[in-house]
Formats: structure tokens, C-alpha cells, sequence
């Protein structure tokens, strides 16, 4: 929502898909109104922008957080990977999953910082990579130009 001003330059560097809305509630980002399955979110003479949200299953009218970052560190690794499958097979739609790169690396500085913010960015690191090997292993994964049939 607060983004809206970059899809132009977006499309102007040559950009064909923006992934940066997560279809959640959450106490800093995300929009729950937001549609769950990719859209085109902007159209201009110089091209069109297609949003590929970040990965919910809709559980009981709730969208839940399946497409990683800090919930694939902190909540158990099945659910994402059930998650994600319901999506693929449910919904039939393929899923856009992320992490930070600074997850795979438990040996980081750690920062003083109230606990609220430590637990979010601290708990589950040492146990991240084996998570994301085990997911990759068992889901297929693909490339978002692909899965948006982008040239």
C-alpha cells in the first residue's frame, strides 16, 4: 500500500513482477485485504507490473503466513510445507516462499534490542538452513517467471 509510488520506477527499470504485499495482518506489515494470488497491480505505456503476494493458505477466513521469512524461522517447518501443499492443491497455485539471506547465519553480532524484536530476529536461526534443506527437498520449486508465464 505505502509502495505504490515505486511500481512506475519498477516498470521503468524493467521490472516484470513486484512480490513486496503479504496478504497477512501483522503489526508492521501486510494487508489482509489484499488478493492472496498473483495480479497485475500496475499497466503503463511502458509495461505492466504483476504482484506475486507472499504465500498465505486461507484457514477459517484467516489468512495464515505459509511463504517463509521469519514465520517459516520461528514456527515448525510442517507448517509451512502442509500449508503450501493445500495451496498447490487445493487452490491450485503455486506459492511465492522467501527467507533473508542473514537467517543462515546463527554465528551473526547480536544486537541489544528489546526482547520482542530479539525473538523475531533471533529464535530459529540455528536451525534454519537444515529447515530450508528439508523443504527444498521435499516440494517442488520453481522460478516466479515461470509460474507467472512471463517471457
Amino acid at each position: 500500500v505505502g509502495q505504490t509510488w515505486a511500481y512506475d520506477i519498477l516498470i521503468e527499470e524493467g521490472f516484470r513482477y513486484d512480490s513486496s504485499v503479504y496478504p497477512i495482518v501483522h503489526d508492521r506489515y501486510g494487508d489482509p485485504s489484499a488478493p492472496r494470488f498473483p495480479y497485475t497491480i500496475r499497466r503503463t505505456e511502458a509495461g505492466t507490473l504483476v504482484e506475486f503476494p507472499i504465500g498465505t493458505a486461507r484457514v477459517l477466513g484467516v489468512n495464515l503466513p505459509i511463504g517463509g521469512g521469519g514465520y517459516f524461522r520461528l514456527l515448525p517447518s510442517m507448517l509451512t510445507r502442509l500449508g503450501i501443499r493445500r495451496v498447490n492443491t487445493q487452490d491450485g497455485r503455486p506459492v511465492m516462499f522467501y527467507f533473508h539471506p542473514w537467517e543462515l547465519d546463527p554465528g551473526q553480532p547480536r544486537f541489544r534490542m528489546p526482547w520482542r524484536h530479539r525473538v523475531r530476529h533471533y529464535v530459529g536461526m540455528r536451525r534454519q538452513e537444515a529447515k530450508l534443506s528439508t523443504l527444498i527437498r521435499r516440494l517442488a520449486f520453481g522460478r516466479a517467471r515461470d509460474a507467472l508465464r512471463l517471457p
